[in-house]
């Protein structure tokens, strides 16, 4: 038999999430989590409702590309489900987190680890591969240093990526393949006949 995740519909998830309320406790001083928990508590409302009911509604109606209007002007539009704009300006706007996840939320996991919040960081298997030690003493170092070589490495694959592509079929077309249109060019006929 298949489990099946949960129905959290309705729920609110940072109610739910005792370990991060533990945490907002254990490092923030309680006049700073007497401000934000409010605002928290809003947005883990929100995401066990109408933001969770917004998610599956731009899950079913993707995004989708209009190449040119009904005259064949090139437009390059994209269409967005109203559920979509929603999210969007629940994160950029209402509560301004598009950011957290990445880098600083990666960063940000060197300063909360904490054996406290979570015992298995100072398990026997985590002072053997030394990580314990690093718990609450330079952690967000070696997060760093992950962060670095991560964007090292991306930049560095991209543009040897790019260059191999240049190499191999050309990274545009020519001015004239340009200018003689790209469906003669890329398909050999022509879009459109007028």
């Amino acid at each position: 038999m298949t489990a099946i995740a949960p129905d959290t519909t309705g729920q609110n998830f940072y109610r739910n999430d005792r370990s991060l309320r533990d945490l907002l406790g254990l490092y923030l001083p309680a006049d700073l989590v007497a401000h934000i928990d409010p605002h928290l508590d809003r947005l883990g409302e929100m995401a066990g409702g109408r933001l969770d009911e917004c998610g599956r509604l731009s899950d079913r109606h993707t995004p989708v590309l209009h190449h040119r209007d009904k005259f064949g002007r090139d437009i390059q539009h994209i269409e967005y489900h109203p559920a979509y704009r929603e999210l969007e300006q629940a994160a950029f706007g209402t509560f301004g987190i598009h950011a957290m996840g990445g880098t600083l939320g990666s960063i940000l996991v060197g300063f909360f680890a904490s054996g406290k919040i979570n015992p298995n960081l100072v398990t026997d298997v985590t002072r053997a591969n030394g990580l314990a030690a690093l718990v609450g003493n330079g952690l967000w170092l070696m997060q760093l240093k992950a962060i670095v070589i991560c964007l090292t490495i991306s930049v560095v694959g991209t543009v040897i990526i790019a260059y191999v592509v240049k190499m191999a079929v050309g990274l545009r077309l020519s001015h004239e393949q340009e200018n003689e249109g790209l469906d003669i060019a890329e398909h050999g006929e022509e879009g459109y006949i007028l």
